[in-house]
């Protein structure tokens, strides 16, 4: 499985609720067993303009990935989304892996500067075969249209009230979705949309 998160470093999210995004994305990676035949995991931060990278592959080791995660600084700055899809479709393509599932977690608190361009980059992902989750903090109806167009399905579109509802309400959701392939450290499971567990595989494999 291929994953990708992409995190708001915007302006409105402010240094302290970006920690909180920060240590939501370790929490989902720290359940994933990483590996050149495993689980490959990028982030991408964004504001106006594309921030801190990790390449996706780029980092085998949980420990020294979840510590990068955890020392990427936010841009403050505006809320360039489309071109932060754009770069996850690029990652993808540059360095995904054709035969496992390619999976976009989108982080943002709200609507992008450029709505058409943030539509299109989303369909383009969409074309791609990406399947892709949106999640959005606060936010009105304008915002929840434009998580619409960026999830795969209007199951992919995760809303919460603020950024403390992250680590408790969405990091299992989102391995949770019937979409989603699940790796635990011993065994491979598939999880439906009601969070019931089918046993695929003792150890790993490729997807």
């Amino acid at each position: 499985m291929d994953v990708v998160f992409v995190l708001d470093g915007s302006d409105s999210v402010t240094p302290v609720n970006f920690d909180k995004v920060k240590k939501f994305t370790a929490d989902i990676v720290n359940q994933f067993d990483l590996g050149q035949a495993k689980v490959h995991v990028g982030v991408i931060e964004f504001s106006t303009f594309i921030g801190r990278v990790i390449q996706l592959g780029q980092v085998n080791n949980l420990d020294m990935l979840r510590f990068l995660i955890s020392n990427i600084s936010m841009s403050n700055d505006g809320t360039g989304t489309h071109k932060a899809l754009k770069r996850m479709r690029e990652m993808f393509r540059e360095r995904g892996r054709p035969e496992v599932p390619r999976i976009g977690v989108v982080i943002t608190d709200g609507l992008s500067v450029s709505p058409y361009l943030t539509k299109e980059e989303a369909r383009l992902l969409h074309l791609d075969g990406i399947v892709t989750f949106a999640v959005g903090i606060e936010g009105d109806n304008t915002f929840q249209t434009e998580l619409e167009y960026i999830a795969s399905s209007a199951e992919n579109v995760l809303r919460v009230v603020d950024f403390d509802a992250l680590p408790l309400n969405l990091s299992y959701t989102l391995c949770s979705s019937k979409k989603f392939l699940f790796y635990r450290k011993h065994s491979y499971f598939r999880f439906d949309i009601l969070n019931r567990p089918t046993f695929l595989a003792k150890g790993f494999a490729m997807f």
